[in-house]
């Protein structure tokens, strides 16, 4: 599903702003708190446990939490590990998108494009999955009853309100073609390009 401007400007805000947070943060932590030993926890984005790395191996936070930890590359998670870490939460979905090495064969030769949570998790480590969905549309969820069975997917009443899209008879829908489809390979993944040769 393609993004809109909107989405992206709504994104980039959001991610100003919290660089613009996190900024502040450690402006204060240097300043104020002067490494005081009841810190315990620090949100960072990935970037920001690289750029602050030696900031927070001296604060030696306790509770280290990756968002989308299935997308994180497996070394970038390991080295924002910090010596006072006793707690780490993984959050993300490991049977969605992967981390995405920026050398491909090194990828595929040494596993570096699974991610330390799916690792885990088909290591047999305990997890729990969410259970209710507030983003698709029932007929895409339903889709994916397959992957999502123990437990089961549910829909929020949410998604039961959607509009259905104007100027198509059904929501979901494929199309059929008999013509050449050509995969390229770019630095963002791959592109679909469907047209005669």
């Amino acid at each position: 599903m393609a993004r809109s401007s909107s989405q992206y400007k709504t994104d980039l805000f959001l991610l100003t702003s919290i660089r613009r947070v996190i900024k502040s943060l450690f402006a204060d932590i240097r300043h104020k708190l002067v490494f005081r030993s009841y810190l315990y926890q620090i949100i960072l984005l990935n970037v920001g446990a690289a750029k602050y790395r030696k900031l927070l191996q001296q604060l030696r936070p306790q509770i280290t939490i990756v968002e989308e930890a299935a997308e994180v590359l497996e070394s970038h998670i390991v080295t924002s590990l910090t010596p006072g870490c006793q707690h780490v939460i993984l959050i993300g979905d490991h049977q969605q998108l992967r981390p995405n090495p920026t050398v491909f064969d090194l990828a595929k030769h040494y596993n570096l494009d699974v991610s330390l949570f799916e690792r885990m998790v088909k290591n047999g480590m305990p997890f729990t999955r969410l259970r209710l969905q507030h983003r698709m549309r029932p007929e895409i969820s339903k889709m994916l009853e397959h992957i999502y069975f123990n437990p089961k997917l549910e829909n929020h009443e949410s998604v039961m309100k959607f509009d259905n899209i104007k100027g198509v008879a059904r929501n979901v829908f494929f199309v059929d073609h008999d013509e050449i489809e050509v995969c390229t390979r770019t630095r963002n993944g791959i592109n679909f390009v469907i047209g005669t040769i």
